[in-house]
């Protein structure tokens, strides 16, 4: 392809290589897919016998990825921006933000963070047309 081609110029029309998982990484994350891993998320923070904050996209201050709200009435609030990130970007925000509201330090912060980065990847991965089951139904 020669620089005067139209393709190499236009940034929305990019040349890719490589595997077909190359050109998902670089996708943006679906509405579908954050809702997944925050239901998922949330339930395991639970599990864990912390506080279970929401989550709602995009953040209310423009050009930030993440915000904390802290509400009188009702759980915390994890805002995250979802365009232009990958979902690995979009699930660290979240975790760091449950690890965040449940002031989560000292020797416990790994084994917690990895316990949540685990179930926030089984929503990654889970199929989005299987069932939900939710924790009563599971511990039933």
């Amino acid at each position: 392809m020669t620089e005067s081609s139209p393709v190499s110029q236009n940034p929305h029309n990019p040349i890719v290589t490589g595997s077909r998982q190359d050109i998902c990484m670089n996708a943006s994350v679906t509405a579908m897919e954050f809702a997944r891993v925050a239901r998922l998320l949330s339930d395991e923070t639970r599990r864990l016998g912390l506080c279970a904050p929401g989550f709602r996209s995009p953040p209310r201050l423009e050009g930030c990825n993440r915000t904390l709200r802290r509400r009188l009435a009702g759980p915390p609030m994890i805002s995250v921006r979802l365009s232009g990130r990958t979902i690995n970007d979009v699930i660290d925000d979240m975790v760091q933000g449950v690890l965040a509201v449940n002031d989560i330090k000292g020797p416990n912060h790994l084994e917690i963070q990895n316990l949540l980065a685990a179930a926030a990847e089984l929503g990654r991965r889970t199929n989005m047309d299987a069932e939900y089951v939710t924790p009563k139904e599971r511990a039933a």
